[in-house]
């Protein structure tokens, strides 16, 4: 498995990627109404997305050309979507994400990362030294989704190293 930069052919599977991560594996935590407004399962708009990644350029995770993960940082240090594919759960997909993450952040002069984060999610971060700032709840087309606004410092050094 590897990481690497975004190619504007990883827009569609990402895109499915992000509706099937988010019915399988966030309906355990959200309602099937919450899910539907979030993630509707149809393809999406695809136009619309590859707007948004060709903005964002989402760093990529691969088992060879299977695309099993994806996480945006944005130049203010905000982690805008971070997903795993439901199959590839606890197979270290997140963790090898959220490392180069933190590698790109290091290498742009980021020492602030932010994030909001559903609840399914926030242990994982909480696991890579990000803390709640606050709890919150975000409506998406109606349907209220609680979330957390959650932060974290990086030291200018090898802190990933003590997390890996």
């Amino acid at each position: 498995m590897h990481v690497r930069a975004y190619r504007i052919e990883d827009a569609e599977p990402l895109m499915r990627l992000y509706a099937d991560t988010v019915h399988q594996v966030n309906g355990r935590d959200y309602s099937p109404r919450q899910i539907a407004a979030w993630a509707p399962h149809r393809a999406g708009d695809l136009r619309a997305w590859r707007e948004r990644f060709a903005l964002t350029r989402p760093l990529v995770a691969a088992e060879a050309a299977t695309l099993v993960g994806f996480a945006e940082l944005d130049g203010d240090g905000r982690i805008g979507c971070f997903y795993v594919h439901h199959a590839w759960q606890d197979r270290g997909v997140g963790r090898l994400l959220m490392g180069r993450l933190f590698e790109e952040a290091r290498r742009r002069g980021i020492t602030e990362l932010h994030s909001e984060v559903s609840l399914t999610s926030r242990g994982f971060f909480e696991r890579h030294g990000f803390w709640v700032v606050r709890t919150q709840e975000i409506a998406i087309q109606g349907q209220p989704i609680e979330t957390f606004a959650m932060e974290r410092t990086l030291a200018a050094s090898g802190l990933m190293k003590a997390l890996a």
